[in-house]
């Protein structure tokens, strides 16, 4: 299984996202906001991040721009976020992202596959 870092700022859709993706069997971090989740990503090591991008202190775009995706080739990212303006997702896909979702539309059963699916690319 995998090793997930969930950045979100809203403690109950973090601990939520942490119960779903646990009962997959995945290893799972979790962070509040960017600022935390640049700490946490070196250590953990993560094989995908599950990221919003409004956030407090460091938003979701600030945090792709400082992680940098060309340095850590391997790491997939899902933005998993309620911002649907077109000029955000534009922004996020030219830093690298795997998958860009609108979070309100799924369900905790899509956010697995979702997750299964992206860890399963090439």
């Amino acid at each position: 299984m995998a090793k997930i870092l969930i950045v979100e700022d809203e403690l109950p859709l973090r601990m939520a996202y942490d119960t779903i993706l646990k009962r997959e069997g995945h290893t799972v971090e979790r962070a509040r906001d960017g600022e935390e989740a640049l700490q946490k990503v070196e250590e953990l090591q993560p094989d995908l991040i599950l990221l919003d991008l409004l956030m407090p202190n460091i938003d979701g775009i600030t945090f792709l721009q400082k992680y940098d995706l060309k340095k850590h080739p391997k790491v997939k990212v899902i933005v998993f976020s309620n911002l649907s303006h077109s000029d955000q997702i534009e922004k996020a896909e030219a830093l690298g992202i795997t998958r860009y979702v609108v979070k309100s539309t799924v369900t905790p059963s899509q956010l697995s596959q979702l997750v299964n699916e992206a860890i399963d690319e090439e």
